[in-house]
C-alpha cells in the first residue's frame, strides 16, 4: 500500500477485509508523507494492533508498540512495513534483517 500519506484513512476503509481475509499487507509510513494527512502514526498501529496484526519494519525489525511505530515514522528510520496477521508472525523470519 503506497498512498503517499492516506494510508490511515485506507486501512480505516479496509477494516472490515483485513478482520476477514486476514491478508499480509506491506505498506508505506514516513512522516514527509503522512504529515499532509494526519499527524498520529500511532493510529496505524492501533488499527493493526486492534485486528491482531504485528508490524515489522522491511528488514525484520518489530514495531512493539504505537510509540515505537510512531517515533520510528518520524525519525523516517524506515519507509517501509509488513503487517502480519496473528498466526503469520513466523513470516518475518524472511525479511531482510541486516
Amino acid at each position: 500500500m503506497d498512498v503517499e500519506g492516506g494510508e490511515l484513512d485506507v486501512l480505516i476503509g479496509a477494516s472490515r477485509l483485513l478482520e476477514s481475509s486476514r491478508p499480509i499487507v506491506a505498506f508505506e509510513c514516513g512522516a514527509a508523507s503522512f504529515l499532509g494527512y494526519h499527524r498520529a502514526p500511532e493510529k496505524i498501529f492501533n488499527i493493526f494492533s486492534a485486528l491482531e496484526y504485528q508490524i515489522f519494519s522491511i528488514t525484520g525489525d518489530r514495531m512493539f508498540d504505537s510509540g515505537f511505530f510512531s517515533n520510528a515514522s518520524y525519525a523516517q528510520n524506515y519507509w517501509d512495513y509488513i503487517a502480519l496477521p496473528a498466526g503469520k508472525e513466523d513470516l518475518a523470519r524472511f525479511l531482510n534483517n541486516e
